[in-house]
């Protein structure tokens, strides 16, 4: 008998669309290391949202760009 995580693990997409499974981990580790966060919240038959946080000091606008 299968669980629920090894089932939506073998689901056709996830057989059709395969990958390393390092994205998220790499994503995650990126946020936090400029003092974010990133955090998932999956539901069976609904879907999957990622979301990922940064401080707003970390933020840089097209003007602050702009002049250099």
């Amino acid at each position: 008998m299968s669980t629920d995580s090894e089932e939506a693990h073998n689901d056709a997409h996830s057989r059709r669309y395969a990958g390393t499974g390092l994205g998220l981990h790499i994503a995650k580790s990126l946020a936090e290391q400029h003092g974010g966060s990133l955090d998932v919240d999956s539901q069976p038959d609904v879907g999957t949202t990622v979301t990922i946080r940064l401080p707003r000091t970390r933020l840089t606008t097209i003007r602050e760009l702009l002049a250099g």
